[in-house]
């Protein structure tokens, strides 16, 4: 068997293989909610979410202060 030039038989295989792949590949629209999901729920997104919330000033700070008052009264 040369590798240069590939039998009729090798590179039918060859095609065989390379067609179940691409009836078995995930669309551009799978792929990408398996990556925003992977995302949505990671820690990275989770700190991003509490340092867009410092940026506009409404910390959790706000929240126990506000508990606190309500629970001491």
């Amino acid at each position: 068997m040369s590798l240069l030039w590939p039998t009729d038989e090798y590179q039918k295989e060859i095609e065989d293989i390379i067609i179940r792949g691409a009836q078995t590949a995930a669309t551009l629209e799978q792929i990408i909610q398996l990556e925003i999901g992977g995302w949505r729920t990671s820690p990275k997104r989770k700190w991003m979410e509490i340092g867009e919330l410092y940026y506009r000033n409404k910390t959790d700070i706000l929240e126990l202060v506000a508990q606190k008052n309500l629970s001491v009264t």
